[in-house]
């Protein structure tokens, strides 16, 4: 039985490290499907001031419109 009061090390820095990469990264289509989320998400939520400026009246909603259409055609 081991002594609660003793410090004992930690089950994080003694757990062998996995080899290899991981299985994500094992396909082309996985790789590029990594590469392409981040640009995919930042792009279309870039648009989302636009559309709630323009929900808001702050901007005319043609404004909004013509920027979400460049972000999908972009993308």
């Amino acid at each position: 039985m081991t002594n609660p009061y003793q410090p004992q090390p930690s089950s994080y820095l003694t757990t062998p490290v996995p080899s290899g990469r991981p299985r994500m990264f094992n396909s082309t289509i996985a790789k590029v499907i990594w590469i392409l989320l981040p640009i995919v998400t930042i792009g279309i939520g870039a648009a989302v001031p636009f559309v709630v400026a323009a929900v808001k009246g702050v901007v005319k909603p043609w404004l909004a419109g013509v920027y979400v259409l460049a972000e999908v055609v972009i993308l």
